[in-house]
């Protein structure tokens, strides 16, 4: 399941929400997410995956459009090796999980900052094993077919880990695993027909066994006559020479013939795969924004990806808690999204021990998804569409009955649109317009004195409903651009 377009939010839930409140929260955040009609990644506690899986499934699997479940962690081992308390790729796979976080601040594998475990015991997590471990994880997982979200403690390390995926190293070892785990299904395919075919019987394989068309062909072609008559007990030599020409053809196949134009094919799937989160080890837990306090770290963690592999996105994580923030990391530092936690999983903003709550600036973390989905996708749908337009002075057309406006005001022109404002027709139709921070507010006489503040101001706003249409008519006059506005673009 590679994402064509990875959502804007990623929950990780810890430990906050666990047991029996799982089920309740996954279906309650997916069925907003289809409402919504927009994407959201919930990271659970490993051992959850399946209740949660499980409870999505129950009561709608067409959640899963909108809705996908990721692990917290992974290590690189594969199934049969001796490695107690390990978890596998394939575990996780197993379990039904979309895809994992691997490398967090609290379970670092690598990393110029010491992780949080390695902060309690007084170790490092920066030597060149560390690094191999972390490679060798996250090459499990995608052979797993695990999406992978990879933290990084700050630039430098995130430049390293986008060297290493972009590697020629790297990219080979990525198409082995998958000539190796077509060559594995193929395998396991065979067999099981080889048993459906020639049954359990010692007295060896029947005349009958020849008229299966398909199979004959592959198998039969490539064995000895003799071969074929051999009983059950010596079945593993002729399963083992199949074996042993499929892999040659599978190698042969792949290695020579088709790689041309397999290669570049496979290796770009697996990027879409891939994400880089960069954290802020401060600011994670503490409610201190990555995006409020160190933007240039999320900047200079885009563009030192971007100039390595374009493909891989990054987000930023540690101390996220608005829907601004998230905003702001994508529209301003170049970040495509957030990964959060607190913000959207505390059942509220304040601790239920305290002795006494907030509750009128505390909300549940249902009402924090609901508001992030809409302002998200408000902004996705309107205020990210009306910025790239390049045209002043024209009413847009945004969405259904939504309409869009980008005019540039001068000072001359504030007190007027201050009266305009105050008349009830407009007064309580709900116009929307950007300010100085880049975020939208509601448009109201008080507000313009700080949305003008320049000798010439660009304004961009946005409304639903014939009287915001009327209003827009009403600025392009003031401002003297009135004969345009009867045309919308």
């Amino acid at each position: 399941m590679p994402y064509q377009h990875w959502p804007e939010l990623i929950i990780n839930l810890k430990q906050i929400v666990t047991g029996e409140r799982i089920g309740k929260y996954v279906v309650t955040a997916a069925e907003l997410a289809k409402v919504y009609r927009h994407p959201l990644i919930v990271c659970v506690n490993n051992a959850e995956i399946h209740e949660a899986v499980d409870s999505l499934a129950r009561k709608d699997p067409a959640l899963f459009d909108y809705f996908h479940v990721f692990g917290q962690s992974i290590d690189p081992v594969a199934p049969g090796a001796s490695w107690t308390g390990s978890t596998t790729p394939r575990a996780l796979a197993n379990l039904g999980a979309h895809g994992t976080l691997i490398n967090h601040y609290e379970d670092r594998i690598y990393g110029h900052n010491p992780g949080k475990r390695q902060k309690e015991t007084g170790e490092v997590n920066n030597k060149p094993e560390d690094f191999r471990f972390l490679r060798d994880a996250i090459l499990a997982g995608l052979d797993a077919g695990l999406n992978l979200v990879i933290c990084a403690d700050g630039p430098e390390t995130a430049s390293e880990i986008a060297k290493m995926l972009t590697s020629q190293e790297f990219r080979d070892q990525v198409y082995k695993d998958f000539g190796q785990k077509l060559l594995d299904k193929l395998t396991v395919k065979s067999y099981i027909e080889l048993e459906r075919l020639f049954g359990r019987f010692p007295e060896g394989l029947s005349k009958g066994s020849f008229k299966q068309g398909d199979f004959k062909e592959i198998f039969f072609g490539l064995l000895e006559k003799e071969d074929c008559r051999m009983a059950y007990e010596q079945f593993k030599v002729p399963f083992t020479k199949y074996q042993t020409l499929l892999k040659e053809s599978i190698s042969n196949i792949l290695g020579d013939k088709l790689k041309e134009h397999f290669y570049h094919v496979v290796i770009n799937h697996v990027y879409k795969t891939i994400a880089i989160a960069v954290e802020w080890d401060e600011f994670i837990g503490k409610g201190i924004s990555i995006v409020q306090q160190k933007p240039e770290i999320i900047k200079q963690t885009g563009a030192a990806v971007k100039r390595i592999n374009p493909a891989l996105p990054v987000y930023c994580g540690a101390g996220v808690e608005t829907v601004q923030d998230i905003i702001i990391a994508i529209r301003d530092c170049g970040a495509v999204g957030s990964l959060a936690a607190s913000a959207f999983a505390t059942p509220f903003r304040e601790k239920l021990w305290q002795e006494s709550i907030n509750w009128q600036e505390s909300i549940s973390w249902q009402e924090a998804v609901e508001r992030y989905l809409k302002e998200i996708s408000e902004y996705n749908n309107i205020q990210r569409p009306l910025e790239e337009k390049e045209v002043y002075d024209k009413i847009f057309l945004i969405g259904e009955d939504c309409y869009g406006l980008k005019v540039r005001v001068s000072e001359q022109d504030s007190q007027k649109l201050m009266k305009l404002l105050m008349r009830p027709a407009y007064y309580q139709a709900r116009i929307r317009a950007k300010v100085r921070s880049g975020n939208y507010q509601d448009l109201v006489p008080s507000s313009i004195p700080r949305l003008i503040d320049e000798p010439v101001k660009e304004l961009y706003m946005y409304g639903k409903g014939t009287g915001v249409f009327s209003f827009m008519r009403k600025v392009l006059e003031i401002t003297g651009r009135g004969r345009r506005s009867r045309e919308i673009a």
